[in-house]
C-alpha cells in the first residue's frame, strides 16, 4: 500500500468520479493487504521556519557604517487525515498489482474479483411499491371495457378487482429493491445497490437519465453466479425437504424470475462504481 509520504507528492494523473462506494467491504480488503492493517487516521507533523534581515546604515564625514541584523522564527504544524477518501483507489491499485483483478467475466472464477467496464442502467423497483392496487384497477378497466353497461359489467369488475387486489397484495409486499445492470463486452451484470453506498440518489438518476446513465462507467465487484440459461433450476422432488422448505425454494425461483437476475445475466455484488473524468479540450 503506498504510505502517506508518497500519497502527499503522488502525481495526479487520473481523477475519478465515484457514485457507489462500500466502505465496509473496502476496508475489510485495506486492512488484509496493508501491513500496518486498517488506518482510520494519520497524523503528519514538522516544522516550518523562516528568516527575516533588516539593514541599518549610517555616515558620518569619512567613516561609514552597515550594519545587519537577522531574525529568525520557526513554527509547528500538524495534520490530521483522514484516508477514507483515498482508499478506494489505493485498494484498486493493490489488488491490481497483486494479479486479484480479472478484466473478464467469463475468465474468473466465481468469488473473484472482477474490474469491468460498459454501460450502465440503475432500475428502482421501489418506485413502483405503493402503486400496485393501481395498477390493478386499471387493469380490471381495461379488461371491461368491451362490456356494455350493467350488471354483469359490475359483477366482471368487482369479481376481477377482488382477484388483483389479492394478487397485487402479495406482490406489493415482495423485496422491491434498487436494481442495477453493466453490459460489457464480455457479458451483462446484474446486481442489487445499497442506496446508502451512493453519493447521488436514486432519484436523481431516474428523473434526469431515465434507466440508462450516459457515458462509460467501470466497476469494481465480486463475481457471485454464472448465467445459468442452460441449467436445470427446478429441485429435485425426491430431495428430501420440508414442506415449508421446499414451498420456500419453489416461492424463491419464481421471485427471482419475477423481480431478479435474468438467466443470462452474470450475478454480482458491486464495490466501487466510477467514471474517469476525462482531460477538459481546449
Amino acid at each position: 500500500m503506498t504510505s502517506p509520504e508518497e500519497q502527499s507528492s503522488q502525481n495526479i494523473e487520473s481523477l475519478f468520479d465515484h457514485i457507489y462506494i462500500d466502505h465496509g467491504r473496502l476496508s475489510h480488503f485495506y486492512a488484509q493487504l496493508s501491513e500496518h492493517g486498517l488506518i482510520s487516521s494519520y497524523k503528519r507533523t514538522g516544522k516550518e521556519s523562516a528568516k527575516t534581515q533588516t539593514s541599518f546604515g549610517g555616515s558620518i564625514k569619512i567613516v561609514s557604517s552597515d550594519i545587519k541584523q537577522e531574525e529568525s522564527s520557526e513554527d509547528a504544524y500538524e495534520h490530521v487525515i483522514d484516508p477514507m477518501f483515498s482508499r478506494p483507489l489505493e485498494v484498486l491499485n493493490s489488488l491490481d498489482q497483486r494479479g486479484l483483478i480479472s478484466r473478464s467475466l467469463a475468465q474468473s472464477p466465481v468469488g473473484g474479483v472482477v474490474l469491468i467496464r460498459g454501460e450502465l442502467a440503475i432500475t428502482d423497483t421501489r418506485m413502483i411499491q405503493e402503486m400496485w392496487p393501481m395498477f390493478a384497477e386499471m387493469q380490471a378497466r381495461e379488461q371491461a371495457a368491451g362490456m356494455k353497461e350493467g350488471k354483469p359489467k359490475k359483477d366482471f369488475l368487482a369479481s376481477t378487482k377482488k382477484e388483483n387486489d389479492l394478487m397485487m397484495g402479495v406482490i406489493s409486499k415482495l423485496p422491491h429493491m434498487l436494481q442495477g445492470g453493466l453490459s460489457s463486452a464480455g457479458g451483462e451484470g446484474w446486481f442489487t445497490l445499497n442506496p446508502e453506498y451512493l453519493s447521488v440518489s436514486p432519484e436523481d438518476f431516474s428523473l434526469k437519465q431515465g434507466s440508462k446513465i450516459q457515458g462509460e462507467w467501470m466497476m469494481l465487484g465480486i463475481l457471485d453466479a454464472r448465467p445459468d440459461i442452460d441449467m436445470d433450476m427446478d429441485f429435485d422432488e425426491n430431495t428430501d425437504v420440508s414442506f415449508i422448505e421446499g414451498a420456500m425454494r419453489t416461492m424463491q425461483q419464481e421471485l427471482r424470475k419475477v423481480f431478479g437476475r435474468p438467466l443470462s445475466h452474470y450475478g454480482l455484488t458491486p464495490i466501487l462504481i466510477f467514471r474517469k473524468i476525462e482531460s477538459a479540450k481546449t
